[in-house]
């Protein structure tokens, strides 16, 4: 998961400053962003299905999932992830 978030991370157009995590506990922190953001993609998650936890006050997305997370369900998590930083405006 984290290699494919540091993928989104490479492209500028995210803003996307880091990514962090251990274990299955992910953090994506944007970076030059309004403040905001990261609540805004959060709710954008949770219209998709998919409930991420924000630190609004850092804009940080985090990512924690179950133990018995799969493969599939971790590629369908980053597709909705994606799905919403390609429709917000930054």
């Amino acid at each position: 998961m984290m290699d494919k978030l540091r993928e989104f991370a490479s492209n500028s157009k995210y803003h996307i400053k880091d990514v962090r995590g251990l274990g299955l506990m992910v953090a994506v922190e944007f970076g030059d962003v309004k403040p905001g953001t990261a609540y805004e993609i959060s709710k954008g998650m949770l219209d998709e299905g998919l409930l991420v936890t924000n630190c609004s006050a850092f804009e940080v997305l985090r990512f924690s999932p179950a133990l018995n997370v799969n493969e599939e369900q971790t590629n369908k998590a980053l597709s909705i992830f994606k799905k919403v930083l390609d429709k917000h405006s930054f």
